[in-house]
């Protein structure tokens, strides 16, 4: 009995016992299913998605262009206030209008300014001296032409101080507008590059539209690029997604216990014997019960 318990004791499985199983979509479900891999299917072969056909940029409307087109005209053709205020600038500059012959109203002011002292040198102190003179009988006496010639003297000078005055101030004021030119001389230069920045501007306004029209037709490229692999993601997402059923294995190891199988045998044997009778039948049915197992 040792000897048989000794060689039924092994502890490492003898196989393993594989069960497949396999399982199908609900019944019901099938037909759905295979209508949604046909559609899917035949979306794949079909030519969409497709990119809009026509421009995906507006047209720049009438009145932007033609707004665009001034802009660039005038910013090309400059400001012809600007050119001649820059010219009178550089003649101011350059002392231009400090000659009294410069300005063409420079005379008349003189004339005006000298009204005064010259009709009052005709209708007073000339006169006055040739009626002195002639009361005292002495008109035409070398006195007479001293005083004739002192009064033309002062009234030359008085002229002569009137031209002077006003030629001095039309210096200064044209000295204050030398200075006051020169300050604005580096704004006079400046003003030439706002027609540069109008153009510009323009050109920027003409080359968003030119950018725009240009992305559309790379967004339309690049649609076309990407919609295979786009069109087959989208295939593989609808056939593989879900559950649908499908087969399965399972692998269960097995183990021979020769102690196990003897006393089995023996328990099955004994039980046989019993049948005969008296304890030498269970006995026996043992024995040969327990000889079936070790086989």
């Amino acid at each position: 009995m040792a000897s048989v318990g000794g060689s039924g004791g092994g502890g490492q499985p003898a196989g393993n016992t594989v069960t497949n199983s396999s399982s199908a979509p609900w019944e019901s479900q099938q037909p759905y299913l295979e209508k949604g891999f046909e559609e899917a299917q035949n979306l794949y072969n079909s030519a969409t998605p497709e990119y809009y056909p026509d421009s995906t940029v507006a047209p720049m409307n009438q009145l932007t262009d033609q707004a665009l087109q001034l802009q660039a005209a005038r910013a090309q053709g400059g400001n012809p206030l600007l050119n001649q205020a820059q010219d009178v600038a550089s003649a101011t500059m350059a002392g231009d209008f400090m000659s009294p012959n410069s300005n063409p109203f420079f005379q008349s002011a003189l004339d005006a300014a000298s009204q005064g002292i010259t009709r009052n040198y005709n209708r007073a102190v000339a006169p006055g001296i040739a009626s002195s003179f002639e009361k005292a009988g002495r008109y035409g006496s070398p006195a007479f032409t001293d005083q004739n010639t002192i009064a033309q003297e002062n009234l030359v000078q008085g002229l002569g101080n009137i031209g002077a005055q006003m030629s001095s101030n039309l210096y200064n004021t044209e000295r204050q507008n030398q200075l006051n030119t020169m300050n604005s001389a580096d704004a006079l230069g400046q003003a030439d590059y706002n027609d540069i920045a109008q153009l510009a501007r323009a050109g920027q306004g003409f080359q968003g539209q030119t950018d725009a029209e240009l992305a559309g037709d790379i967004n339309r490229f690049n649609f076309e690029q990407e919609k295979p692999q786009y069109k087959l993601q989208n295939f593989l997402t609808a056939t593989q997604g879900g559950s649908f059923g499908g087969t399965k294995a399972t692998s269960q190891p097995y183990f021979n216990n020769t102690g196990a199988n003897v006393l089995g045998g023996a328990l099955g044997g004994a039980s046989l014997g019993g049948q005969f009778g008296g304890g030498t039948g269970a006995m026996f049915g043992a024995a040969l019960g327990g000889l079936g197992g070790l086989l």
